[in-house]
């Protein structure tokens, strides 16, 4: 699975600065509450099991992207993608470049007014930005105003049911305040450990840990244009590793290539600690237990 398109992260400073204040994008007049489920489409599996843990059982909550191995930077739609989008009643778009397919889908919509549509990325970064890291979910902070604005949507749709999902969002803030208070702790162990990434996905875990990321500029290049690295990089992060230079190699456990495991095998060979994390929502899970998860073995990686 090719990256096609990546971006470098922002400072996680600047996302914790959103909390508790980002505002759901503006939404149509036109929107009516209705009975029966409300239909929640998001382009990935990580905001549709989010809905649906805030929703409860009054929303059906379903990803356009539900296959983890599927890459958003190629996937191409089909018929039955754009009825869905048409249908829902809420839409959530990652936004940030990360699934552009779903910007397409939502901009054929006969009927532009029916439904709402959230843009996570844009609510917390502002329209246009393009250089931030699109992977704000494994960003505990920006993951709690994204839930923020999914339960805002989820209550204007069913506003009898406005305490249940008010009470799923207090838990689920909850779950991801332990997490922030976990982060916070250890950075105060991780001054001076630094970490090479295959991909920058998990770059915002990564800093609110505490952990320098030192990968070359060259990798995250050749990942953004969809490219091997070249020999010379190879043998430059060969040679850093030899040398001890990083504390953690983290992997993609989704793009697995011939390449990332000559690089965890060097890593290996200099007793340098390998993590292997998803860069999206596995099967068989939910966001908390999955992030609690990632933690976990960081956590353990670099103690």
């Amino acid at each position: 699975m090719k990256r096609l398109h990546k971006l470098a992260f922002g400072t996680l400073a600047s996302a914790s600065l959103l909390a508790g204040c980002a505002q759901p994008v503006a939404q149509p007049t036109a929107y009516r509450p209705h009975q029966g489920k409300v239909q929640v489409l998001a382009s990935v599996r990580v905001w549709a099991q989010i809905a649906a843990q805030l929703g409860g059982s009054a929303v059906l909550s379903t990803a356009v992207i539900s296959n983890a191995n599927q890459d958003p930077h190629s996937y191409e739609t089909t018929v039955r993608d754009q009825l869905a989008v048409n249908l829902a009643d809420i839409t959530i778009a990652n936004g940030g470049g990360y699934d552009h397919f779903f910007s397409q889908l939502i901009g054929r919509k006969p009927n532009p007014s029916k439904g709402m549509e959230l843009n996570l990325f844009a609510a917390q970064y502002g329209k246009g930005t393009k250089s931030a890291n699109p992977h704000i979910w494994y960003s505990p902070v920006m993951a709690g105003n994204a839930a923020k604005l999914i339960a805002a949507a989820e209550t204007r749709a069913l506003p009898n049911r406005a305490t249940e999902i008010t009470k799923n969002l207090a838990r689920f803030e909850s779950a991801l305040s332990a997490m922030e208070v976990r982060t916070t702790k250890a950075t105060r162990t991780n001054s001076g450990k630094t970490a090479l990434l295959t991909e920058n996905f998990a770059q915002p875990l990564i800093r609110a840990l505490g952990i320098t990321d030192k990968t070359p500029a060259a990798v995250y290049n050749a990942v953004e244009a969809g490219d091997d690295l070249s020999p010379k990089i190879m043998a430059k992060i060969q040679s850093q590793l030899a040398a001890g230079q990083f504390s953690i190699v983290i992997l993609n456990t989704q793009t697995e290539s011939a390449q990332t495991s000559r690089i965890a095998n060097w890593a290996r060979q200099a007793g340098i600690p390998v993590v292997a994390m998803a860069e999206t929502l596995p099967e068989g899970t939910t966001y908390l237990r999955w992030m609690a998860a990632n933690l976990n073995k960081i956590e353990r990686a670099v103690k």
